[in-house]
């Protein structure tokens, strides 16, 4: 169990280990068609608490943030505005998975998903390779 600070001097939180799975390691995809990025989080996780956030690694960019049962779109980076989705409702069965619209070459990257429900955390990675047609 990994222990951080909290803000205030003197107090710490224990922050659990949250079960987070990306059931392959690479997605293949062809440019201009979409892609799945599979990731799953425990059935029957508190939903309306859940926040979930899609990273890339190249610049850290972020590419999907849910949070309050809702995608926000003002967030994430203008490559992927209107472009990334969860399947929300699927979220109450475990499948986080990012659908990535339109997929281009230069969104071949690492992709990490990381999940937070009040102190548990976990992410996963998986690689998004993209192929010209």
């Amino acid at each position: 169990m990994a222990t951080t600070t909290n803000p205030q001097p003197g107090v710490e939180a224990q922050h659990k280990k949250f079960d987070i799975r990306t059931p392959v390691a690479v997605v293949t995809a062809v440019v201009n068609e979409d892609a799945v990025l599979p990731c799953t989080i425990p059935p029957g996780t508190n939903i309306p608490d859940l926040e979930l956030r899609w990273f890339r690694e190249t610049g850290d960019e972020l590419v999907l943030f849910f949070q309050k049962l809702k995608e926000n779109q003002e967030l994430p980076g203008d490559n992927y505005r209107g472009r990334a989705h969860l399947f929300t409702a699927q979220l109450w069965y475990g499948d986080a998975s990012l659908h990535l619209s339109r997929v281009q070459l230069s969104n071949a990257d690492l992709y990490t998903c990381s999940a937070f429900v009040g102190l548990a955390y976990g992410h996963a990675e998986v690689e998004l390779k993209v192929a010209s047609k």
